[in-house]
C-alpha cells in the first residue's frame, strides 16, 4: 500500500512540477526529491512502525481482558519491535518524525521490560509506570503515523518541508 501511495505521489508531483510549456519547474525539484526520498524511506519503515502500533494495541487489549499468555507474547514482541526493528529505520528523513518514532520506541521498550518483569513476578511494582509508558508509546506511534501521512501528502507545515 505504501508503494502505491508513493507511486501516486510521484505521478501527481510530475504533473505539478511541469509548467505549461511542458518543461519541469527546476525550483520545485528539491521538494520533489525530498518527497521521493521520504516515500522510499517510509516504504521500508512502514511495516515495522505498523507492527509497533499493532503490538501496542495487542498489549493494551490483553491487559484489558486479563489474558496473561497473550500479554506475555505481546510484550516480548513489543520489546523486539521497539528495541530493534523501529530503531533500524532511524533517523527518519525529517527530524520531527525521528523524534516521534524514537519516543515511541523508547516508551514501548521500557513498557516491554516492565511488562515482562511483572509477568515473571519480580518484586518490583511497575503497574502505573507500565500503563503510562504503554499509553505514551501508543500516542507517539500514532503521532508518527500521522506525521508520515502528512509528509506523503505534501502538507507539512514546516518551512521548506515537503
Amino acid at each position: 500500500m505504501a508503494l502505491t501511495v508513493a507511486f501516486a505521489l510521484l505521478i501527481v508531483s510530475v504533473i505539478l512540477l511541469t509548467d505549461r510549456s511542458g518543461r519541469p519547474d527546476r525550483a520545485l525539484d528539491v521538494d520533489f526529491g525530498r518527497r521521493t526520498a521520504f516515500a522510499q524511506w517510509w516504504d521500508a519503515a512502514y511495516p515495522d512502525v505498523s507492527a509497533l502500533q499493532a503490538v501496542v494495541d495487542e498489549a493494551q487489549r490483553s491487559l484489558r481482558l486479563a489474558e496473561p499468555r497473550a500479554l506475555t507474547s505481546a510484550c516480548q514482541t513489543m520489546h523486539d519491535v521497539a528495541a530493534v526493528r523501529v530503531p533500524a529505520h532511524l533517523p527518519a528523513p525529517e527530524g520531527d518524525l525521528s523524534a516521534e518514532l524514537g519516543a515511541a520506541a523508547t516508551d514501548a521498550h521500557a513498557a516491554a521490560h516492565m511488562c515482562l518483569s511483572v509477568v515473571e513476578r519480580t518484586p518490583n511494582n511497575y503497574d502505573a509506570e507500565f500503563l503510562s509508558n504503554l499509553e505514551q508509546a501508543d500516542r507517539q506511534v500514532k503521532a508518527a503515523m500521522a506525521t508520515a501521512n502528512e509528509y506523503l501528502a505534501g502538507f507539512s507545515g514546516q518551512p521548506g518541508g515537503p
